[in-house]
Protein backbone atom coordinates (compact mmCIF):
# COMPACT_ATOMS: atom_id res chain seq x y z
CA UNK A 1 0.00 0.00 0.00
CA UNK A 2 2.86 2.40 0.74
CA UNK A 3 4.38 1.72 -2.68
CA UNK A 4 1.04 2.29 -4.38
CA UNK A 5 0.62 5.55 -2.46
CA UNK A 6 4.04 6.77 -3.57
CA UNK A 7 3.26 5.89 -7.21
CA UNK A 8 -0.06 7.67 -7.03
CA UNK A 9 1.56 10.74 -5.43
CA UNK A 10 4.19 10.93 -8.19
CA UNK A 11 1.56 10.45 -10.85
CA UNK A 12 -0.66 13.19 -9.43
CA UNK A 13 2.27 15.58 -9.26
CA UNK A 14 3.07 14.87 -12.94
CA UNK A 15 -0.58 15.35 -13.92
CA UNK A 16 -0.73 18.64 -11.98
CA UNK A 17 2.41 19.93 -13.67
CA UNK A 18 1.15 18.92 -17.15
CA UNK A 19 -2.24 20.43 -16.49
CA UNK A 20 -0.71 23.75 -15.36
CA UNK A 21 1.50 23.85 -18.43
CA UNK A 22 -1.50 23.14 -20.67
CA UNK A 23 -3.51 25.86 -18.94
CA UNK A 24 -0.69 28.38 -19.36
CA UNK A 25 -0.35 27.48 -23.01
CA UNK A 26 -4.10 27.61 -23.61
CA UNK A 27 -4.33 30.92 -21.79
CA UNK A 28 -1.61 32.28 -23.96
CA UNK A 29 -3.51 31.06 -27.00
CA UNK A 30 -6.91 32.06 -25.41
CA UNK A 31 -8.40 28.56 -25.69
CA UNK A 32 -9.35 27.35 -22.14
CA UNK A 33 -11.71 24.60 -23.18
CA UNK A 34 -9.00 22.91 -25.17
CA UNK A 35 -6.85 22.95 -22.03
CA UNK A 36 -9.47 21.06 -20.07
CA UNK A 37 -9.82 18.45 -22.80
CA UNK A 38 -6.06 18.03 -22.75
CA UNK A 39 -6.17 17.30 -19.01
CA UNK A 40 -8.88 14.68 -19.54
CA UNK A 41 -6.92 12.99 -22.28
CA UNK A 42 -3.81 12.91 -20.09
CA UNK A 43 -5.73 11.19 -17.33
CA UNK A 44 -7.25 8.61 -19.65
CA UNK A 45 -3.87 7.84 -21.23
CA UNK A 46 -2.17 7.15 -17.82
CA UNK A 47 -1.28 3.38 -17.25
CA UNK A 48 -1.91 3.66 -13.53
CA UNK A 49 -5.43 4.92 -14.19
CA UNK A 50 -6.04 1.99 -16.47
CA UNK A 51 -4.73 -0.47 -13.83
CA UNK A 52 -6.89 1.05 -11.09
CA UNK A 53 -10.11 1.40 -13.01
CA UNK A 54 -9.89 -1.83 -15.07
CA UNK A 55 -12.24 -4.64 -13.77
CA UNK A 56 -10.51 -7.88 -12.48
CA UNK A 57 -10.17 -10.59 -15.07
CA UNK A 58 -12.07 -13.81 -14.15
CA UNK A 59 -10.24 -17.08 -15.00
CA UNK A 60 -12.01 -19.23 -17.49
CA UNK A 61 -12.83 -22.95 -16.78
CA UNK A 62 -10.12 -23.88 -19.20
CA UNK A 63 -7.56 -21.82 -17.25
CA UNK A 64 -8.67 -23.43 -13.97
CA UNK A 65 -8.44 -26.93 -15.43
CA UNK A 66 -5.00 -26.17 -16.81
CA UNK A 67 -3.75 -24.84 -13.45
CA UNK A 68 -5.19 -27.88 -11.62
CA UNK A 69 -3.61 -30.19 -14.21
CA UNK A 70 -0.20 -28.63 -13.56
CA UNK A 71 -0.69 -29.08 -9.77
CA UNK A 72 -1.67 -32.75 -10.20
CA UNK A 73 1.26 -33.36 -12.54
CA UNK A 74 3.59 -31.85 -9.91
CA UNK A 75 2.06 -34.20 -7.26
CA UNK A 76 2.51 -37.20 -9.54
CA UNK A 77 6.14 -36.32 -10.10
CA UNK A 78 6.76 -35.79 -6.37
CA UNK A 79 4.92 -39.00 -5.35
CA UNK A 80 6.81 -41.02 -7.97
CA UNK A 81 10.09 -39.77 -6.58
CA UNK A 82 9.03 -40.72 -3.04
CA UNK A 83 8.01 -44.23 -4.11
CA UNK A 84 11.24 -44.80 -6.03
CA UNK A 85 13.34 -43.54 -3.12
CA UNK A 86 11.47 -45.75 -0.61
CA UNK A 87 11.68 -48.78 -2.90
CA UNK A 88 15.43 -48.35 -3.32
CA UNK A 89 15.92 -48.07 0.45
CA UNK A 90 13.86 -51.21 1.02
CA UNK A 91 15.93 -53.34 -1.37
CA UNK A 92 18.04 -55.92 0.34
CA UNK A 93 17.46 -58.87 2.68
CA UNK A 94 14.51 -57.98 4.95
CA UNK A 95 14.87 -58.63 8.66
CA UNK A 96 11.60 -58.91 10.55
CA UNK A 97 11.34 -56.60 13.52
CA UNK A 98 14.08 -54.25 12.26
CA UNK A 99 13.54 -50.60 13.20
CA UNK A 100 13.61 -48.16 10.23
CA UNK A 101 15.95 -45.20 10.25
CA UNK A 102 14.61 -41.65 10.25
CA UNK A 103 14.75 -41.15 6.47
CA UNK A 104 12.99 -44.41 5.63
CA UNK A 105 10.36 -43.77 8.30
CA UNK A 106 9.69 -40.27 6.88
CA UNK A 107 9.36 -41.67 3.35
CA UNK A 108 6.95 -44.34 4.61
CA UNK A 109 4.82 -41.78 6.42
CA UNK A 110 4.66 -39.51 3.37
CA UNK A 111 3.65 -42.44 1.15
CA UNK A 112 0.96 -43.37 3.68
CA UNK A 113 -0.42 -39.86 3.41
CA UNK A 114 -0.20 -39.73 -0.39
CA UNK A 115 -1.90 -43.06 -1.04
CA UNK A 116 -5.44 -41.84 -0.11
CA UNK A 117 -4.81 -38.70 -2.25
CA UNK A 118 -4.18 -40.83 -5.33
CA UNK A 119 -7.27 -42.92 -4.62
CA UNK A 120 -9.40 -39.77 -4.28
CA UNK A 121 -8.24 -38.40 -7.66
CA UNK A 122 -8.91 -41.71 -9.39
CA UNK A 123 -12.41 -41.94 -7.84
CA UNK A 124 -13.25 -38.35 -8.84
CA UNK A 125 -12.19 -39.00 -12.44
CA UNK A 126 -13.93 -42.38 -12.71
CA UNK A 127 -17.11 -41.71 -10.73
CA UNK A 128 -20.20 -39.94 -12.04
CA UNK A 129 -20.39 -38.07 -8.73
CA UNK A 130 -16.73 -36.98 -8.84
CA UNK A 131 -15.64 -33.36 -8.77
CA UNK A 132 -15.94 -31.66 -12.15
CA UNK A 133 -12.69 -29.75 -11.77
CA UNK A 134 -10.83 -33.08 -11.50
CA UNK A 135 -12.69 -34.54 -14.48
CA UNK A 136 -11.63 -31.52 -16.58
CA UNK A 137 -8.03 -31.48 -15.36
CA UNK A 138 -7.14 -35.20 -15.50
CA UNK A 139 -6.63 -36.59 -18.97
CA UNK A 140 -6.81 -40.28 -19.87
CA UNK A 141 -3.00 -40.70 -20.02
CA UNK A 142 -2.73 -38.91 -16.68
CA UNK A 143 -5.43 -41.23 -15.22
CA UNK A 144 -3.48 -44.27 -16.36
CA UNK A 145 -0.37 -42.82 -14.78
CA UNK A 146 -2.26 -42.27 -11.49
CA UNK A 147 -3.52 -45.88 -11.45
CA UNK A 148 -0.04 -47.28 -12.07
CA UNK A 149 1.47 -44.99 -9.44
CA UNK A 150 -1.18 -46.07 -6.86
CA UNK A 151 -0.46 -49.75 -7.52
CA UNK A 152 3.30 -49.21 -7.28
CA UNK A 153 2.87 -47.21 -4.06
CA UNK A 154 0.63 -49.91 -2.54
CA UNK A 155 3.17 -52.63 -3.37
CA UNK A 156 6.00 -50.58 -1.87
CA UNK A 157 4.01 -49.93 1.32
CA UNK A 158 3.24 -53.65 1.69
CA UNK A 159 6.98 -54.34 1.41
CA UNK A 160 7.55 -51.65 4.06
CA UNK A 161 5.02 -53.36 6.32
CA UNK A 162 6.53 -56.82 5.91
CA UNK A 163 9.98 -55.55 6.72
CA UNK A 164 9.22 -53.37 9.74
CA UNK A 165 5.91 -54.89 10.96
CA UNK A 166 3.93 -51.66 10.71
CA UNK A 167 2.44 -49.25 8.23
CA UNK A 168 0.23 -50.04 5.31
CA UNK A 169 -1.59 -53.10 6.72
CA UNK A 170 -2.34 -51.16 9.93
CA UNK A 171 -4.11 -48.30 8.13
CA UNK A 172 -7.76 -47.75 9.15
CA UNK A 173 -10.66 -49.24 7.24
CA UNK A 174 -11.69 -47.66 3.90
CA UNK A 175 -14.30 -45.53 5.64
CA UNK A 176 -11.73 -44.28 8.13
CA UNK A 177 -9.19 -43.74 5.35
CA UNK A 178 -11.62 -41.49 3.55
CA UNK A 179 -12.12 -39.59 6.78
CA UNK A 180 -8.37 -38.91 7.04
CA UNK A 181 -7.89 -38.10 3.33
CA UNK A 182 -6.43 -34.72 2.42
CA UNK A 183 -9.06 -32.01 1.97
CA UNK A 184 -9.80 -31.04 -1.65
CA UNK A 185 -7.19 -28.70 -3.02
CA UNK A 186 -8.50 -25.49 -4.55
CA UNK A 187 -7.23 -24.79 -8.06
CA UNK A 188 -4.25 -22.47 -7.97
CA UNK A 189 -4.81 -18.93 -9.13
CA UNK A 190 -3.34 -18.24 -12.57
CA UNK A 191 -1.65 -15.17 -11.13
CA UNK A 192 0.55 -17.19 -8.61
CA UNK A 193 4.22 -17.35 -9.45
CA UNK A 194 6.42 -20.46 -9.23
CA UNK A 195 7.78 -19.57 -5.78
CA UNK A 196 4.27 -19.42 -4.34
CA UNK A 197 3.35 -22.71 -6.03
CA UNK A 198 6.42 -24.37 -4.49
CA UNK A 199 5.54 -22.99 -1.04
CA UNK A 200 2.01 -24.37 -1.43
CA UNK A 201 3.43 -27.76 -2.39
CA UNK A 202 5.70 -27.78 0.70
CA UNK A 203 2.74 -26.92 2.92
CA UNK A 204 0.74 -29.76 1.42
CA UNK A 205 3.61 -32.14 2.13
CA UNK A 206 3.77 -30.94 5.74
CA UNK A 207 0.04 -31.51 6.16
CA UNK A 208 0.43 -34.95 4.62
CA UNK A 209 3.27 -35.73 7.03
CA UNK A 210 1.18 -34.66 10.04
CA UNK A 211 -1.72 -36.80 8.93
CA UNK A 212 0.60 -39.75 8.41
CA UNK A 213 2.00 -39.21 11.90
CA UNK A 214 -1.55 -39.18 13.24
CA UNK A 215 -2.22 -42.49 11.50
CA UNK A 216 0.94 -43.98 12.94
CA UNK A 217 0.04 -42.85 16.47
CA UNK A 218 -3.48 -44.20 16.07
CA UNK A 219 -2.05 -47.55 14.96
CA UNK A 220 0.22 -47.59 18.02
CA UNK A 221 -2.73 -46.83 20.32
CA UNK A 222 -4.74 -49.64 18.74
CA UNK A 223 -1.79 -51.99 19.12
CA UNK A 224 -1.39 -51.04 22.80
CA UNK A 225 -5.11 -51.52 23.33
CA UNK A 226 -5.02 -54.93 21.66
CA UNK A 227 -2.01 -55.91 23.72
CA UNK A 228 -3.77 -54.79 26.91
CA UNK A 229 -6.83 -56.84 26.00
CA UNK A 230 -4.67 -59.89 25.35
CA UNK A 231 -2.89 -59.47 28.67
CA UNK A 232 -6.21 -59.03 30.49
CA UNK A 233 -7.63 -62.17 28.87
CA UNK A 234 -4.51 -64.16 29.71
CA UNK A 235 -4.63 -62.93 33.32
CA UNK A 236 -8.33 -63.80 33.51
CA UNK A 237 -7.67 -67.33 32.25
CA UNK A 238 -4.79 -67.73 34.72
CA UNK A 239 -6.87 -66.50 37.66
CA UNK A 240 -9.75 -68.76 36.64
CA UNK A 241 -7.41 -71.73 36.58
CA UNK A 242 -6.08 -70.81 40.03
CA UNK A 243 -9.62 -70.43 41.38
CA UNK A 244 -10.58 -73.83 40.01
CA UNK A 245 -7.49 -75.36 41.57
CA UNK A 246 -8.28 -73.76 44.94
CA UNK A 247 -11.90 -74.92 44.66
CA UNK A 248 -10.70 -78.44 43.96
CA UNK A 249 -8.41 -78.38 47.00
CA UNK A 250 -11.24 -76.97 49.10
CA UNK A 251 -13.59 -79.76 48.03
CA UNK A 252 -10.90 -82.35 48.77
CA UNK A 253 -10.27 -80.91 52.25
CA UNK A 254 -14.01 -80.73 52.89
CA UNK A 255 -14.40 -84.37 51.92
CA UNK A 256 -11.55 -85.34 54.23
CA UNK A 257 -13.05 -83.26 57.02
CA UNK A 258 -16.49 -84.82 56.62
CA UNK A 259 -14.92 -88.27 56.55
CA UNK A 260 -12.98 -87.51 59.74
CA UNK A 261 -16.11 -86.12 61.38
CA UNK A 262 -18.05 -89.25 60.45
CA UNK A 263 -15.35 -91.52 61.86
CA UNK A 264 -15.18 -89.41 65.02
CA UNK A 265 -18.95 -89.67 65.48
CA UNK A 266 -18.78 -93.47 65.15
CA UNK A 267 -16.03 -93.69 67.78
CA UNK A 268 -17.87 -91.30 70.07
CA UNK A 269 -21.12 -93.25 69.72
CA UNK A 270 -19.38 -96.51 70.57
CA UNK A 271 -17.63 -94.95 73.57
CA UNK A 272 -20.86 -93.39 74.80
CA UNK A 273 -22.68 -96.71 74.41
CA UNK A 274 -20.04 -98.44 76.52
CA UNK A 275 -20.22 -95.77 79.23
CA UNK A 276 -24.00 -95.45 79.15
CA UNK A 277 -25.99 -92.74 77.46
CA UNK A 278 -26.53 -90.74 80.64
CA UNK A 279 -23.45 -88.76 81.61
CA UNK A 280 -23.27 -87.68 85.25
CA UNK A 281 -21.24 -84.62 86.17
CA UNK A 282 -20.96 -83.40 89.74
CA UNK A 283 -20.21 -79.78 90.58
CA UNK A 284 -19.40 -78.43 94.03
CA UNK A 285 -20.23 -74.77 94.41
CA UNK A 286 -17.89 -72.44 96.33
CA UNK A 287 -18.84 -71.35 99.89
CA UNK A 288 -21.15 -68.36 100.10
CA UNK A 289 -20.49 -65.28 102.13
CA UNK A 290 -21.91 -65.70 105.64
CA UNK A 291 -21.95 -69.53 105.59
CA UNK A 292 -20.24 -71.51 108.36
CA UNK A 293 -16.61 -72.24 107.43
CA UNK A 294 -16.85 -76.00 108.10
CA UNK A 295 -16.68 -77.99 104.84
CA UNK A 296 -18.02 -81.49 104.31
CA UNK A 297 -17.71 -82.02 100.55
CA UNK A 298 -14.36 -81.86 98.74
CA UNK A 299 -13.42 -82.73 95.17
CA UNK A 300 -10.34 -84.88 94.62
CA UNK A 301 -7.57 -84.17 92.14
CA UNK A 302 -8.44 -87.02 89.79
CA UNK A 303 -11.46 -84.97 88.53
CA UNK A 304 -13.66 -88.04 88.90
CA UNK A 305 -14.10 -88.40 92.64
CA UNK A 306 -15.19 -86.43 95.69
CA UNK A 307 -15.42 -87.26 99.37
CA UNK A 308 -18.01 -86.33 102.04
CA UNK A 309 -16.75 -86.17 105.63
CA UNK A 310 -18.11 -85.15 109.01
CA UNK A 311 -21.05 -86.09 111.20
CA UNK A 312 -18.99 -88.58 113.19
CA UNK A 313 -18.89 -91.02 110.32
CA UNK A 314 -16.11 -92.23 108.12
CA UNK A 315 -15.72 -90.22 104.92
CA UNK A 316 -17.79 -91.49 102.01
CA UNK A 317 -16.27 -91.41 98.53
CA UNK A 318 -18.32 -90.96 95.34
CA UNK A 319 -17.17 -91.44 91.75
CA UNK A 320 -18.75 -89.92 88.61
CA UNK A 321 -17.92 -89.31 84.94
CA UNK A 322 -16.43 -85.96 85.92
CA UNK A 323 -16.20 -83.84 89.07
CA UNK A 324 -15.89 -80.05 89.01
CA UNK A 325 -14.45 -78.50 92.14
CA UNK A 326 -15.48 -75.24 93.74
CA UNK A 327 -12.86 -73.37 91.67
CA UNK A 328 -14.27 -74.54 88.33
CA UNK A 329 -15.58 -72.03 85.79
CA UNK A 330 -18.65 -71.98 83.60
CA UNK A 331 -16.44 -72.84 80.63
CA UNK A 332 -15.21 -75.93 82.47
CA UNK A 333 -18.79 -77.01 83.06
CA UNK A 334 -19.82 -76.51 79.44
CA UNK A 335 -16.78 -78.41 78.17
CA UNK A 336 -18.31 -81.56 79.71
CA UNK A 337 -21.66 -80.97 77.98
CA UNK A 338 -20.49 -79.70 74.57
CA UNK A 339 -20.50 -83.19 72.93
CA UNK A 340 -24.21 -83.50 73.74
CA UNK A 341 -24.95 -80.26 71.93
CA UNK A 342 -23.10 -81.66 68.90
CA UNK A 343 -25.27 -84.77 69.16
CA UNK A 344 -28.41 -82.62 69.00
CA UNK A 345 -27.13 -81.04 65.79
CA UNK A 346 -26.48 -84.53 64.40
CA UNK A 347 -30.10 -85.57 64.94
CA UNK A 348 -30.33 -86.95 68.50
CA UNK A 349 -32.74 -85.94 71.25
CA UNK A 350 -30.62 -84.49 74.04
CA UNK A 351 -31.54 -83.55 77.60
CA UNK A 352 -29.45 -81.69 80.19
CA UNK A 353 -30.81 -82.00 83.77
CA UNK A 354 -29.68 -79.92 86.73
CA UNK A 355 -30.28 -81.84 89.99
CA UNK A 356 -29.58 -80.94 93.62
CA UNK A 357 -30.93 -79.41 96.76
CA UNK A 358 -32.18 -75.83 96.98
CA UNK A 359 -29.25 -73.38 97.00
CA UNK A 360 -26.74 -75.85 95.59
CA UNK A 361 -26.03 -73.75 92.46
CA UNK A 362 -28.29 -75.32 89.79
CA UNK A 363 -29.63 -72.04 88.44
CA UNK A 364 -26.17 -70.46 88.52
CA UNK A 365 -24.75 -73.37 86.54
CA UNK A 366 -27.49 -73.10 83.91
CA UNK A 367 -27.80 -69.31 83.59
CA UNK A 368 -24.73 -67.85 85.25
CA UNK A 369 -24.69 -64.84 87.54
CA UNK A 370 -21.76 -62.59 86.83
CA UNK A 371 -19.19 -65.36 86.59
CA UNK A 372 -19.57 -66.00 82.86
CA UNK A 373 -22.30 -67.39 80.71
CA UNK A 374 -24.17 -70.40 82.02
CA UNK A 375 -24.04 -73.75 80.27
CA UNK A 376 -27.56 -73.18 78.89
CA UNK A 377 -26.51 -69.94 77.23
CA UNK A 378 -23.34 -71.50 75.82
CA UNK A 379 -25.29 -74.51 74.58
CA UNK A 380 -27.77 -72.27 72.74
CA UNK A 381 -25.00 -70.27 71.09
CA UNK A 382 -23.19 -73.45 70.00
CA UNK A 383 -26.47 -74.89 68.72
CA UNK A 384 -27.04 -71.86 66.50
CA UNK A 385 -23.47 -71.98 65.21
CA UNK A 386 -23.87 -75.59 64.08
CA UNK A 387 -27.55 -75.70 63.07
CA UNK A 388 -28.03 -72.31 61.41
CA UNK A 389 -29.02 -72.82 57.79
CA UNK A 390 -29.74 -76.55 58.31
CA UNK A 391 -32.68 -76.35 60.72
CA UNK A 392 -35.45 -73.99 61.76
CA UNK A 393 -35.30 -73.46 65.53
CA UNK A 394 -38.33 -73.08 67.83
CA UNK A 395 -38.41 -72.66 71.61
CA UNK A 396 -41.01 -73.84 74.10
CA UNK A 397 -41.02 -73.43 77.89
CA UNK A 398 -43.18 -75.17 80.50
CA UNK A 399 -43.10 -75.95 84.21
CA UNK A 400 -44.46 -78.81 86.26
CA UNK A 401 -46.03 -77.29 89.36
CA UNK A 402 -47.99 -79.52 91.73
CA UNK A 403 -48.20 -82.15 88.94
CA UNK A 404 -49.73 -79.66 86.50
CA UNK A 405 -47.96 -78.83 83.24
CA UNK A 406 -48.17 -75.08 82.67
CA UNK A 407 -47.24 -73.35 79.41
CA UNK A 408 -45.03 -70.37 80.33
CA UNK A 409 -45.19 -68.82 76.85
CA UNK A 410 -48.79 -69.40 75.83
CA UNK A 411 -50.46 -69.69 79.22
CA UNK A 412 -52.84 -72.38 80.38
CA UNK A 413 -52.48 -75.96 81.61
CA UNK A 414 -51.31 -78.64 79.15
CA UNK A 415 -52.06 -82.34 78.93
CA UNK A 416 -49.34 -84.90 78.21
CA UNK A 417 -50.26 -87.25 75.34
CA UNK A 418 -48.60 -89.29 72.64
CA UNK A 419 -47.89 -87.47 69.42
CA UNK A 420 -49.62 -89.46 66.63
CA UNK A 421 -46.81 -88.60 64.19
CA UNK A 422 -43.73 -89.36 66.31
CA UNK A 423 -45.27 -91.72 68.87
CA UNK A 424 -43.54 -89.82 71.67
CA UNK A 425 -45.24 -88.18 74.67
CA UNK A 426 -45.40 -84.41 74.58
CA UNK A 427 -47.37 -81.50 76.00
CA UNK A 428 -50.24 -81.05 73.58
CA UNK A 429 -50.87 -77.49 72.42
CA UNK A 430 -47.71 -75.90 73.83
CA UNK A 431 -46.64 -72.66 72.22
CA UNK A 432 -43.44 -72.84 70.19
CA UNK A 433 -41.79 -69.53 69.36
CA UNK A 434 -39.54 -69.32 66.26
CA UNK A 435 -36.14 -67.82 67.03
CA UNK A 436 -33.59 -66.62 64.52
CA UNK A 437 -30.62 -65.82 66.76
CA UNK A 438 -29.10 -66.84 70.10
CA UNK A 439 -30.23 -63.52 71.57
CA UNK A 440 -33.90 -64.24 70.85
CA UNK A 441 -33.60 -67.76 72.32
CA UNK A 442 -31.92 -66.41 75.46
CA UNK A 443 -34.70 -63.86 75.91
CA UNK A 444 -37.23 -66.70 75.96
CA UNK A 445 -35.04 -68.69 78.36
CA UNK A 446 -34.70 -65.83 80.86
CA UNK A 447 -38.41 -65.04 80.57
CA UNK A 448 -39.22 -68.66 81.42
CA UNK A 449 -36.99 -68.60 84.50
CA UNK A 450 -38.65 -65.37 85.65
CA UNK A 451 -42.18 -66.77 85.17
CA UNK A 452 -41.70 -70.04 87.09
CA UNK A 453 -43.07 -70.35 90.61
CA UNK A 454 -40.65 -69.55 93.45
CA UNK A 455 -41.10 -69.24 97.20
CA UNK A 456 -39.30 -68.72 100.49
CA UNK A 457 -38.18 -71.75 102.53
CA UNK A 458 -35.74 -72.31 105.34
CA UNK A 459 -33.11 -73.33 102.78
CA UNK A 460 -33.53 -70.52 100.25
CA UNK A 461 -35.37 -67.20 100.08
CA UNK A 462 -36.25 -67.75 96.39
CA UNK A 463 -36.52 -71.51 96.17
CA UNK A 464 -37.78 -72.92 92.85
CA UNK A 465 -41.12 -74.66 93.51
CA UNK A 466 -41.49 -76.30 90.08
CA UNK A 467 -39.55 -78.28 87.52
CA UNK A 468 -38.68 -76.08 84.50
CA UNK A 469 -38.29 -77.58 81.01
CA UNK A 470 -37.05 -75.35 78.17
CA UNK A 471 -36.91 -77.13 74.80
CA UNK A 472 -35.19 -76.03 71.60
CA UNK A 473 -36.78 -77.88 68.68
CA UNK A 474 -34.68 -78.38 65.54
CA UNK A 475 -37.04 -78.78 62.58
CA UNK A 476 -35.65 -79.59 59.14
CA UNK A 477 -37.04 -77.44 56.29
CA UNK A 478 -40.22 -78.97 54.93
CA UNK A 479 -40.84 -81.09 58.05
CA UNK A 480 -43.62 -80.64 60.60
CA UNK A 481 -42.22 -82.71 63.49
CA UNK A 482 -38.93 -82.00 65.23
CA UNK A 483 -35.86 -83.60 63.70
CA UNK A 484 -34.13 -83.40 67.09
CA UNK A 485 -34.29 -81.34 70.23
CA UNK A 486 -32.25 -79.99 73.11
CA UNK A 487 -34.03 -79.94 76.48
CA UNK A 488 -32.72 -77.95 79.43
CA UNK A 489 -34.35 -79.15 82.68
CA UNK A 490 -33.93 -77.28 85.95
CA UNK A 491 -35.31 -79.65 88.60
CA UNK A 492 -36.79 -78.20 91.76
CA UNK A 493 -34.80 -78.40 95.00
CA UNK A 494 -34.59 -81.89 96.47
CA UNK A 495 -34.64 -80.95 100.16
CA UNK A 496 -36.59 -82.88 102.76
CA UNK A 497 -39.46 -81.47 104.81
CA UNK A 498 -37.51 -81.41 108.07
CA UNK A 499 -34.85 -79.33 106.36
CA UNK A 500 -37.08 -76.92 104.46
CA UNK A 501 -39.54 -76.51 107.42
CA UNK A 502 -42.27 -75.88 104.87
CA UNK A 503 -45.84 -75.29 106.01
CA UNK A 504 -49.17 -74.96 104.20
CA UNK A 505 -48.77 -74.39 100.45
CA UNK A 506 -44.99 -74.74 100.61
CA UNK A 507 -45.40 -78.12 102.31
CA UNK A 508 -47.75 -79.35 99.57
CA UNK A 509 -45.28 -78.12 96.94
CA UNK A 510 -42.41 -79.95 98.66
CA UNK A 511 -44.43 -83.19 98.76
CA UNK A 512 -45.19 -82.95 95.03
CA UNK A 513 -41.56 -82.12 94.22
CA UNK A 514 -40.17 -85.01 96.22
CA UNK A 515 -42.82 -87.35 94.76
CA UNK A 516 -41.80 -86.54 91.19
CA UNK A 517 -38.12 -86.90 92.07
CA UNK A 518 -38.87 -90.25 93.72
CA UNK A 519 -40.68 -91.32 90.54
CA UNK A 520 -37.59 -90.29 88.57
CA UNK A 521 -35.51 -92.53 90.86
CA UNK A 522 -37.90 -95.46 90.30
CA UNK A 523 -37.60 -95.03 86.55
CA UNK A 524 -33.82 -95.07 86.86
CA UNK A 525 -33.97 -98.22 89.00
CA UNK A 526 -36.28 -99.98 86.52
CA UNK A 527 -33.98 -99.12 83.66
CA UNK A 528 -30.98 -100.35 85.67
CA UNK A 529 -32.67 -103.68 86.41
CA UNK A 530 -33.89 -103.90 82.79
CA UNK A 531 -37.45 -104.45 83.93
CA UNK A 532 -40.11 -105.10 81.32
CA UNK A 533 -42.23 -102.26 82.63
CA UNK A 534 -40.73 -98.85 83.34
CA UNK A 535 -43.11 -96.56 85.31
CA UNK A 536 -42.78 -93.45 83.13
CA UNK A 537 -46.39 -92.45 83.74
CA UNK A 538 -45.99 -92.28 87.53
CA UNK A 539 -45.44 -88.53 87.32
CA UNK A 540 -45.76 -85.78 84.74
CA UNK A 541 -42.00 -85.21 84.96
CA UNK A 542 -41.02 -88.78 84.01
CA UNK A 543 -43.78 -88.93 81.39
CA UNK A 544 -42.43 -85.83 79.60
CA UNK A 545 -38.84 -87.12 79.92
CA UNK A 546 -39.69 -90.59 78.58
CA UNK A 547 -38.17 -89.99 75.15
CA UNK A 548 -35.03 -88.67 76.88
CA UNK A 549 -34.48 -91.83 78.91
CA UNK A 550 -35.82 -94.72 76.81
CA UNK A 551 -32.72 -95.49 74.77
CA UNK A 552 -33.39 -93.19 71.81
CA UNK A 553 -31.68 -90.17 73.33
CA UNK A 554 -28.68 -88.84 75.13
CA UNK A 555 -28.77 -87.15 78.49
CA UNK A 556 -26.49 -85.52 81.03
CA UNK A 557 -27.25 -84.92 84.67
CA UNK A 558 -25.38 -82.12 86.42
CA UNK A 559 -25.58 -82.83 90.14
CA UNK A 560 -24.92 -79.71 92.19
CA UNK A 561 -24.10 -79.81 95.89
CA UNK A 562 -23.11 -77.35 98.59
CA UNK A 563 -19.75 -77.81 100.34
CA UNK A 564 -20.80 -76.83 103.88
CA UNK A 565 -21.26 -79.12 106.85
CA UNK A 566 -24.76 -77.73 107.44
CA UNK A 567 -25.85 -79.12 104.01
CA UNK A 568 -24.02 -82.46 104.36
CA UNK A 569 -27.08 -84.71 104.72
CA UNK A 570 -28.85 -83.19 101.69
CA UNK A 571 -25.63 -83.35 99.66
CA UNK A 572 -25.23 -87.05 100.51
CA UNK A 573 -28.81 -87.77 99.34
CA UNK A 574 -28.18 -85.99 96.04
CA UNK A 575 -24.84 -87.72 95.51
CA UNK A 576 -26.27 -91.17 96.27
CA UNK A 577 -29.02 -90.65 93.69
CA UNK A 578 -26.46 -89.47 91.12
CA UNK A 579 -24.18 -92.40 91.92
CA UNK A 580 -27.04 -94.82 91.30
CA UNK A 581 -27.69 -93.17 87.92
CA UNK A 582 -23.98 -93.19 87.02
CA UNK A 583 -23.33 -96.83 87.93
CA UNK A 584 -26.54 -98.58 87.00
CA UNK A 585 -28.25 -96.78 84.16
CA UNK A 586 -27.33 -98.03 80.68
CA UNK A 587 -29.84 -96.84 78.14
CA UNK A 588 -28.20 -98.74 75.27
CA UNK A 589 -27.02 -97.28 71.99
CA UNK A 590 -28.73 -94.00 71.26
CA UNK A 591 -30.51 -93.73 67.91
CA UNK A 592 -31.12 -90.64 65.81
CA UNK A 593 -34.70 -89.47 65.62
CA UNK A 594 -34.04 -88.51 61.97
CA UNK A 595 -30.96 -88.39 59.73
CA UNK A 596 -28.73 -85.45 60.43
CA UNK A 597 -29.38 -82.42 58.27
CA UNK A 598 -27.09 -82.02 55.30
CA UNK A 599 -23.99 -80.03 56.10
CA UNK A 600 -23.89 -80.95 59.84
Amino acid sequence: LADVARVLSTWLQGIRAGALAAVDKAADEGVCQAAFRGVQQALDASPVRRAVTAPPKQPSPRDVAEAYRRSIAADISRFSGMVRALSQRLDGTPRKGEDPDAEVEELGLRCHAAHPRLGGLIRDKSSVLGRQVVKDAVTEPMLQELVELQAEMGSTLEKYDRRFGMGFSQLPSPGAAQETELPPVLPPSPGLNQEQLDEMARLKEDVAGLQAERLRLRAQVEEQRSQGMRMANELKVELQAQLEAVAGERDAFRELFEQEQSERRVVRDELQALKGNIKVVCRVRPPLRGEPPERAVSALRDNESLVVEGGGTKGHRFRFDHVLGSASSQADAFAQLAPLVEAAIEGFSVTILAYGQTGSGKTHTLLGSGGGDGVAQQAIERLFDGASGCYNLLVSAKEIYNENVRDLLGGGVLDVRLNPVTGRPEAQGEKRVPVASPGEALEVLHAAFDLRVTGRTACNATSSRSHLIVTLHLVAPGEKASSSKLQIVDLAGSERLNQSKAEGTRKEETIKINGSLLALGDVMAALAERQGHVPFRRSKLTHLLQDSLDGQARAAMVVCCAPGEHCRSESVCSLRFAEKVSRAVELGRARRLRPAARGT
